[in-house]
């Protein structure tokens, strides 16, 4: 944030070289700084600070220089920013306005969890406000590379450099996401830097290519009875996508099977071949001589109950009997993954809980197994839900890491508190969510704050019982009929 008295430029070495930018650009470009009137850049209300001329270039040092636009280290503590503004002040001072970088352990991802994402890679922010020239250190370089949840493939392309960026960090939400589609021009404040241009004009170019599909696939982990797929499955029939769910299993034994499952494909030269006979089924012919063997069914059973494979013909997807139902093969054949890890280790009602080491207790085990499943699928979103102590319990800490573990894998993210009360249920329970989505997807984690928005009244539990009989002190019955 600001500093509320910017202290004066004290190193004589750091002045503003060359010309001034011409007047009449600089006005367009930086009006808050000439017109008091416009002034709405968000500094220190008793320090504001007015131009009477900007400059493309300073000297940092002897015979070091830094341009408008470049990366630069800055005094406290080594801060990291790019440099959006050099102006000299209507009293004097040599001001230089830096947009900042976010390091990991900057971010809600903390020191604790920092080690998991690369320590080269920083978050570019909105964040900016205005430091005395010679505050900045030296000239560094930062390169924007894409974003891809191939890692590897990633750490190929990265060129030499002193740190890296891909995605932008909001310090308000908390939020990891795509860096929006940039144009040339002035920011809402008037300052040079990227203009976001992304809106959406209609339902389809908002959901993207999710309504070209006829349906997609979700995978529902720790589903109990399914509450949290159906309402996904009814929101995305509201938008026009069809959300098909694939599997309700424990999830610790599905990371297992998907595990097993790829190595064996791997193993009889299953992967990218062509089916042999159904689209559900794999042949396995080793040579044009070896076909199908018909069973001998005169062969006497074997009174134990017990049988010998004597050659495996198929590789089923699926369930063998409902050839039509949906399975899951491979990585990237499920399109959503949600699910609430147990909660029982991070509960307020558990009075053992391991505040020291939480991912140490066996009870909290499956969130690191939830996020090893995501890291094996790769879908295009994420959508995980726990208890409101996953963001208190020790300092935060589980929910620290669900996120560090989606951004490490290059994932937009939000975590966040929702109420249900402020979405037409008559209780306020609050829960934890955590929002994910390959940088391949538009982010709709968020409403967009410009929409007008109109509350309806709250409900109540009289809302959700009012219409059920009575019930006396003397009723018999144990079910009555609904009137």
């Amino acid at each position: 944030s600001p500093m509320k008295k910017m202290r004066d430029t004290v190193d004589p070495d750091c002045k503003f070289v060359g010309d001034p930018i011409p007047d009449v650009e600089a006005r367009q470009w930086w009006p808050h700084r000439y017109d008091e009137k416009l002034n709405f850049f968000p500094i220190a209300e008793d320090d504001d600070l007015f131009a009477v001329a900007h400059y493309q270039q300073a000297q940092i040092a002897i015979n070091d220089f830094v341009n408008l636009g470049d990366d630069a280290d800055e005094e406290r503590d080594h801060f990291i920013g790019r440099i959006v503004e050099f102006f000299c002040t209507t009293d004097g001072r040599a001001v230089a306005t830096v947009q900042w970088f976010f390091k990991a352990e900057d971010t809600v991802i903390e020191e604790a969890n920092a080690r998991l994402v690369d320590s080269k890679r920083v978050f570019i922010s909105d964040v900016k406000d205005d430091n005395p020239l010679d505050s900045i250190v030296s000239k560094i370089n930062i390169v924007k590379v894409s974003p891809n949840v191939d890692l590897v493939a990633k750490k190929v392309a990265i060129p030499p450099c002193n740190f890296y960026y891909d995605m932008s960090y909001s310090l308000e939400y908390n939020t990891f996401s795509n860096i929006p589609t940039a144009t040339v021009g002035t920011s809402d404040d008037g300052s040079s830097c990227e203009k976001s241009a992304t809106r959406y004009k209609s339902k389809k170019d908002f959901l993207g290519s999710q309504l070209e599909k006829s349906e997609i696939t979700l995978l529902d982990l720790y589903s109990g009875c399914g509450a949290m797929s159906t309402g996904l499955c009814f929101g995305a029939s509201f938008s026009g996508v069809n959300l098909v769910t694939v599997r309700h299993e424990k999830a610790e034994n599905f990371l297992s099977l998907l595990k097993k499952w790829e190595k064996l494909c791997a193993r009889f030269s299953l992967i990218g071949s062509v089916c042999s006979q159904t689209p559900d089924s794999l042949l396995l012919v080793n040579d044009e001589n070896d076909v199908d063997v018909d069973v001998d069914d005169s062969r006497p059973e074997d009174p134990s109950g017990e049988f010998e494979v004597e050659r495996l013909t198929h590789i089923c997807f699926g369930h063998p009997n409902k050839r039509k139902e949906v399975g899951l093969h491979f990585k990237g054949d499920v399109d959503v993954i949600c699910g609430g890890p147990p909660c029982q280790g991070i509960s307020s009602n558990n009075r053992v809980r391991n505040t020291a080491e939480p991912l140490n207790d066996e009870k909290n085990r499956q969130l690191v197994v939830f996020m090893d499943i995501v890291q094996f699928l790769k879908p295009r979103y994420v959508l995980m839900e726990n208890v409101v102590d996953l963001l208190k319990f020790s300092n935060g800490f589980l929910g620290k890491y669900a996120v560090s573990r989606l951004v490490s894998m290059d994932y937009q993210a939000r975590l966040g508190i929702m109420a249900a009360g402020a979405y037409g249920l008559p209780q306020f329970r609050a829960r934890a969510f955590l929002w994910g989505a390959r940088p391949s997807e538009r982010n709709v984690v968020a409403y967009d704050e410009s929409d007008p928005k109109k509350l309806k009244e709250a409900l109540v539990l009289h809302n959700a019982i009012s219409d059920l009989p009575s019930v006396t002190n003397d009723e018999h019955r144990d079910e009555r009929p609904y009137e």
